[in-house]
């Protein structure tokens, strides 16, 4: 239940954004120093003072018993009512959506899941590979050295 009647309520709303202007523009007079920054930020903070005192004294409509304990039956279902079978039928509608996503979501982990494995297996298939290729060349290394170092000996020979 609001504290301010509705005729009331746009009167208090304009004080209390005009105030809040105020002080907005008092708080840029202090940054910049410029001239009368305390006054307007004195206004302001009068301003909101006094819509919050309003808002605090106004007064508050009583309900009567009878109107608590007994409720109209009206054949028409109420706004509210209507309300809150839009409101449960967008809300079946997210849960439907939100389902549909984690399904896309779950599928595409598992997918994502596979192809890391595929990823890490080829992976360690090109290390195995780099490394035989290695030792190979290192063979080969051994083997041009020594025919290197042979060619030598006949050379110094002849």
């Amino acid at each position: 239940m609001p504290l301010v009647r509705e005729r009331q309520s746009n009167l208090i709303r304009i004080i209390y954004s005009i105030g809040a202007v105020i002080l907005l523009i008092a708080s840029l007079f202090f940054v910049l120093e410029w001239s009368y920054a305390k006054e307007l930020f004195g206004l302001g903070l009068f301003l909101e003072i006094i819509v919050f005192t309003l808002t605090l004294i106004e007064p508050r409509a009583e309900r009567s018993t009878e109107e608590i304990i007994f409720k109209p039956k009206n054949k028409k279902p109420l706004q509210s009512e209507l309300k809150d079978s839009r409101f449960q039928k967008t809300n079946e509608s997210y849960d439907s959506n939100l389902e549909q996503s984690i399904a896309k979501l779950t599928n595409l982990n598992e997918q994502l899941a596979k192809t890391l494995q595929k990823v890490e297996l080829n992976y360690q298939d090109n290390l195995l590979r780099t490394s035989q290729l290695e030792q190979r060349m290192e063979k080969l290394q051994l083997q041009i050295r020594k025919t290197n170092e042979q060619l030598n000996k006949l050379t110094e020979e002849t």
